[in-house]
């Protein structure tokens, strides 16, 4: 048993469910924010693109940005907090200020044929959502893998209802 957990911290973090994490070099990390969700896939956005502002479940107003990564360990489709999963991080800014974001958290990801993608990230604004429609806002989103890679990618989109 302390073999196993000597070598596991040797060759390659461990998940917290005790699976391996592969750190193999696979070329450089990169990010991609996007749109989408579960029912559409991950959809590439081009700066200026609308991204439509709507009133979520808690009340508050929010944006569901999608980031798409390349070359990170992905986790576990679907699972969110456990350490083996990539952490992810989406910020909105409006003029360099930052109106909101979401919550810093490990959240796995669904491998596709072009890396590994996480859809419709909750990502509100601050309280006064007046300011920021039919605005350009800035969406941004930081990922770190259990192998302590870092990839980050921004994107101007046009905020509407």
């Amino acid at each position: 048993m302390l073999a196993s957990l000597l070598l596991c911290g040797l060759l390659a973090a461990c998940g917290g469910g005790g699976e391996p994490v592969d750190c193999t070099p696979g070329g450089t990390p990169s990010a991609q924010v996007g749109g989408g969700s579960q029912g559409t896939g991950f959809i590439a956005l081009q700066s200026g693109d609308p991204m439509t502002v709507v009133l979520g479940p808690q009340g508050l107003y929010m944006v569901t940005p999608s980031v798409r990564v390349q070359n990170m360990y992905p986790g576990q489709a679907g699972r969110t907090g456990d350490g083996a999963d990539p952490i992810i991080e989406f910020t909105l800014e409006l003029a360099g200020d930052t109106i909101g974001g979401s919550a810093r958290e490990h959240m796995g990801l669904t491998v596709t044929a072009d890396g590994g993608e996480r859809l419709g990230v909750f990502t509100p604004f601050t309280p006064d959502i007046s300011n920021y429609i039919d605005q350009t806002i800035t969406v941004r989103v930081d990922v770190e893998d259990a192998c302590g890679r870092t990839a980050s990618a921004s994107l101007d989109v046009f905020a509407e209802q």
